[in-house]
């Protein structure tokens, strides 16, 4: 099963692997992200209790700010 998830991990764009990150790319701090998580402006996929964005989701928003 973790293989499968991986390969399908590896046809998704996903950036930014970590909160600190995600923070340093947009310029916010760590409760913000946590706040942008809880009200659904960004969804983390985690993988093994990592998180992940996804490329697109990054785009969008950053798009939208």
């Amino acid at each position: 099963m973790a293989a499968s998830v991986i390969s399908l991990l590896a046809t998704i764009s996903l950036v930014a692997d970590t909160f600190k990150e995600v923070c340093s790319l947009f310029q916010i701090t760590k409760p913000t992200l946590y706040d942008w998580i809880k009200k659904g402006k960004l969804k983390p996929i985690h993988v093994s209790s990592r998180p992940y964005f996804l490329l697109k989701d990054i785009q969008e928003l950053l798009q939208r700010k």
